[in-house]
């Protein structure tokens, strides 16, 4: 049966009604394709979810341009790119894995999802492109900016937003720290041919990146003329902002659209296929899904650790080293406040919980 059903919730988070897609139908609850609505979602949203933002958007597209940047425009001995080496640790050999895994014809993923080939490749296709032109690591939204309302909705209604802030907020405080050890003023960063070539790779990845200390896109004309404003967008400001969305989309932002595996530990929750008339999934359904978050069940080296072993021996080791552990202290802190504010909320989501992420994107 096919994907696509969409859900309506009223102001309260309480589900009103769903439409099925393929059946034509507004079910609402107690009706007779309620049960099967429900279902039909949960299957559409896993996959969905699943291919788009954790397997294309986030390994393929977020992870990939930055290690892609830092390995072929950063020397192993660039200050930047010890700063991002945490976070880009075995990416190359993790996307490898999944390509094999579950992007080609016959992989898992498509013996696992109600996918022919050309479908297949025709959803990978559409969120690459999604994803390229979406992404703004220096915009608020994750991902792109679909969920950037949802940043204003308050702590009771979208607490994973709210989470989602406070975790950016300590990583760009860590990363301007760093930054500024190196880089005290515009006129040094704008002389590193490095980080030039460097930022110019990511612009090439996501068209809506401006120019290193130029105006955002759009930003000329909506200031009634087209001369760059380096004073709109400082080259060292720019630079931390996006390094900091990138640190938080292959940590947290992977964790929150990449933990599945506890929504298909149940048959009766959701599958990679939906079959007519029926709520759970058959047996090689969930042995396929099960065999997904299997072999991509490695874990990387956690978020809360000590990483002073990457940093540079140089006169800026004091304060690199101190903003390194301080990143920990304020990740620790982050931590116990999620924590605590979970055990006082209606939804308790855990993705944005420094103890409980990786720090580099994992299979």
């Amino acid at each position: 049966e096919p994907y696509g059903a969409t859900v309506f919730f009223d102001r309260r988070q309480r589900v009103l009604a769903i439409w099925w897609s393929h059946g034509r139908v507004l079910a609402k609850p107690g009706s007779p394709e309620w049960l099967h609505a429900k279902w039909v979602f949960r299957c559409s949203l896993l996959t969905g979810v699943t291919l788009k933002d954790h397997l294309t958007t986030t390994h393929l597209v977020i992870a990939n341009a930055l290690v892609t940047s830092t390995r072929e425009h950063l020397k192993p001995a660039h200050p930047l790119r010890r700063l991002l080496k945490p976070f880009t640790y075995r990416t190359v050999a993790v996307n490898r894995g999944a390509r094999a895994l579950l992007c080609q014809e016959l992989s898992l993923l498509h013996r696992t999802v109600a996918l022919d080939a050309q479908g297949l490749r025709a959803g990978f296709n559409a969120s690459i492109r999604a994803a390229r032109a979406g992404f703004d690591p220096l915009g608020p939204g994750l991902l792109d900016d679909a969920a950037t309302p949802l940043l204003d909705e308050g702590e009771a209604r979208t607490p994973f937003a709210r989470d989602a802030a406070r975790f950016r907020a300590v990583v760009e405080r860590f990363v301007d720290r760093y930054v500024r050890a190196y880089y005290t003023n515009d006129d040094i960063l704008l002389a590193d041919a490095q980080a030039r070539t460097f930022w110019q790779s990511l612009r090439t990845s996501f068209p809506r990146i401006p120019e290193l200390g130029g105006p955002a896109r759009g930003e000329g004309a909506r200031n009634g003329e087209g001369r760059k404003r380096r004073d709109a967008h400082k080259a060292r400001d720019m630079l931390v902002k996006a390094l900091s969305s990138f640190v938080l989309h292959v940590t947290a932002v992977h964790k929150h659209v990449g933990a599945a595996g506890e929504y298909v530990a149940d048959p009766r929750y959701a599958a990679g296929k939906i079959r007519a008339g029926v709520e759970v999934a058959d047996v090689q359904s969930t042995v396929q899904v099960l065999s997904i978050a299997m072999v991509t069940g490695f874990r990387q080296p956690p978020l809360l650790d000590d990483y002073s072993h990457v940093l540079l021996h140089d006169v800026h080791l004091r304060e690199t080293r101190a903003a390194f552990e301080d990143f920990q202290t304020d990740l620790a802190d982050l931590s116990k406040a999620v924590r605590a504010r979970n055990r006082k909320r209606r939804f308790r989501p855990s993705s944005f919980d420094p103890a409980r992420l990786a720090s580099s994107v994992s299979i």
